[in-house]
């Protein structure tokens, strides 16, 4: 992670929170760029602010599913609200 995401992490109230947010927002955009780690994980910066982060060209939407995060990557602003909804947001996107 980088500096800034670490400090992020360690400021909030809910550190394992945080750093789930994180992680999986990082392994939605590798996964996306389809070179895995060949990317460097601390070569691009995202400090979830919000739902919704952006990446270069893509776009990282994170839900939160009982306990745990998920988060999507793709080349597109236009998310469902819900997890429940991909189906039909992987229909549209093809």
């Amino acid at each position: 992670f980088t500096y800034d995401e670490y400090r992020h992490i360690f400021s909030s109230d809910n550190k394992a929170d945080e750093f789930t947010k994180i992680w999986t927002i990082k392994e939605a955009y590798i996964k996306y760029t389809g070179k895995g780690f060949e990317i460097p994980l601390k070569s691009f910066e995202c400090i979830p602010d919000k739902d919704e982060v952006k990446i270069n060209d893509a776009s990282v939407k994170t839900y939160k599913i009982l306990n745990t995060y998920v988060s999507i990557c793709a080349k597109t602003e236009k998310f469902p609200d819900k997890l429940t909804d991909m189906t039909q947001f992987f229909l549209q996107s093809c």
